[in-house]
């Protein structure tokens, strides 16, 4: 399924005129986002997640963890995914994760600010 949404994925962000790479999960690049692109000239980094995503921390084990990995977990990433997420992040990339097209396209839209989207 996650394959599959990749690859529609991948479909949409070249219609919006960018260009992507997916990060194949090799031994040197385990952690790193499912796919990385460049639209308009903004760097995006995001993990793709099955809709039917299961926690890969236990609940009960998020207090031990700080805020700003606990907001991936909730989304399904393990700690070392929220973690390089973080640091795309301080980068200046934009990151994110999706488990569909359509929440991948809305947080480019607002990313982006394209015409009939919201932004804050």
């Amino acid at each position: 399924m996650e394959s599959a949404v990749v690859r529609k994925a991948r479909e949409l962000i070249k219609s919006m005129g960018g260009r992507s790479v997916k990060i194949q999960g090799s031994s040197s690049l385990i952690s790193e986002p499912d796919l990385i692109f460049c639209i308009e000239g903004r760097f995006f980094a995001f993990e793709a997640k099955d809709p039917d995503f299961k926690y890969r921390v236990p609940v009960y084990k998020w207090s031990d963890y700080p805020p700003e990995i606990v907001k991936w977990l909730k989304q399904g990433c393990d700690v070392s995914q929220g973690d390089t997420l973080n640091e795309w992040e301080k980068t200046g990339a934009v990151v994110g994760v999706f488990c569909t097209v359509d929440e991948l396209r809305r947080d480019i839209s607002n990313e982006l600010c394209y015409e009939g989207t919201v932004c804050d």
